[in-house]
């Protein structure tokens, strides 16, 4: 009799023992459940592959077309660098690196917006490459104030369809690369900045261009011809 009072006197020690050690195991296993839960999933790498490569055909590209154009206006201007536009691009990286639109929208959706911004970047991109290159040497990075002996209006090819064409492809390139990164507030961001920018360049330009080709020529052209940037006739 004593020893089965002893035997179960063990098994009940043990269950004990056993029921404690559960109970302190249990909130580590909640714990490891709620961090593997909460982990954020960074956005794709190829989503930055894909930002690099368009930046750098971008900048490239701009620079190798004034050298072919306009050689005696070349400098470091040319390719396009500024604090401004650096500072902005800087924004969009941080907010790639740190804000997971991934786990609150969902991959697929992501997957999708950087498709739409690669194909946004790429007819932009287009557009303006063919005006820059079918407009030569009367196409330059700085509003001129004076006209050059070999200076024309150019009203023919992506100049018959869009006022400011180099203009209409910047306003789609540059927001399209917040796109191409899963970018929610950066895109917001860029088309605010792009639209004001171009809000007040525009009537200073075209200022000039009355000046320099004729106020009747100029006003004809720009009546029949719209940049096509929204809010800027």
């Amino acid at each position: 009799m004593t020893q089965e009072k002893s035997l179960r006197r063990q098994e009940r020690t043990l269950q004990l023992a056993f029921q404690q050690r559960s109970r302190i195991n249990q909130p580590h296993k909640k714990l490891r459940l709620n961090m593997n839960t909460t982990t954020s999933v960074p956005a794709p790498p190829h989503f930055l592959e894909s930002f690099l490569v368009i930046l750098a055909f971008f900048h490239l590209s701009e620079f190798l077309i004034a050298l072919v154009y306009n050689r005696n206006l070349l400098n470091r201007h040319s390719w396009l660098f500024s604090v401004p536009y650096c500072s902005a691009m800087a924004l969009g990286l941080c907010e790639y690196f740190f804000v997971d639109y991934g786990a609150m929208l969902g991959h697929r959706k992501i997957g999708c917006v950087h498709k739409i911004g690669i194909a946004t970047c790429l007819v932009g991109e287009t557009i303006r490459k063919w005006a820059e290159i079918h407009a030569k040497h009367n196409f330059t990075h700085v509003i001129q104030t004076e006209k050059r002996a070999t200076h024309r209006l150019v009203t023919e090819g992506p100049y018959k369809i869009f006022r400011h064409p180099g203009y209409f492809g910047w306003f789609l390139w540059a927001p399209g690369t917040q796109l191409v990164l899963g970018n929610v507030v950066s895109f917001a961001v860029f088309v605010g900045v792009s639209w004001r920018f171009f809000y007040k360049r525009i009537p200073v330009e075209e200022y000039f261009l009355e000046r320099m080709f004729g106020e009747e020529t100029y006003a004809r052209y720009r009546q029949k011809t719209k940049t096509w940037i929204p809010g800027i006739p």
